[in-house]
């Protein structure tokens, strides 16, 4: 049984639209059914990255999240230095909270992690929808 079957957890790739070529991954996990939230996470290429791929995926990823799964609040972290991270939350609308202490372990360690959120009223705001020009 898969992880969307039980919907534990919502891993997507993402792909080139033109291309077909695989960019990287995204997806939600750590979903509260409750608190009706979940948690993002994000990684590109490294060959595709600096094309605002992350942010797209994640606006796409929060829409789904918010309209089909009926969350109301998705969270991003990212370790305080990780800046090209932390970049994508913003750019995908995401509002910095704070840094919350021991947040993230990794390899056994604790780690603090800079917090972001989206909600849906933050998918509504223009100055993050990025709208294709016409030639």
């Amino acid at each position: 049984i898969t992880a969307w079957a039980q919907q534990t957890h919502f891993p997507l790739a993402i792909f080139d639209a033109n291309t077909g070529a695989y960019l990287g991954g995204t997806g939600i996990n750590h979903i509260d059914r409750q608190n009706r939230q979940g948690s993002v996470g994000y990684w590109v290429r490294t060959g595709a990255t600096r094309r605002g791929i992350a942010p797209r995926a994640v606006r796409l990823l929060a829409r789904f999240a918010f309209e089909t799964l009926q969350l109301s609040r998705l969270e991003i972290f990212a370790r305080p230095e990780n800046i090209p991270s932390r970049r994508v939350a913003e750019k995908a609308g995401a509002k910095f909270e704070v840094i919350a202490r021991n947040r993230v372990v990794q390899h056994g360690q604790a780690y603090d992690a800079a917090l972001y959120s989206l909600i849906p009223s933050d998918l509504a705001d223009p100055s993050t929808e990025k709208r294709p020009t016409r030639a």
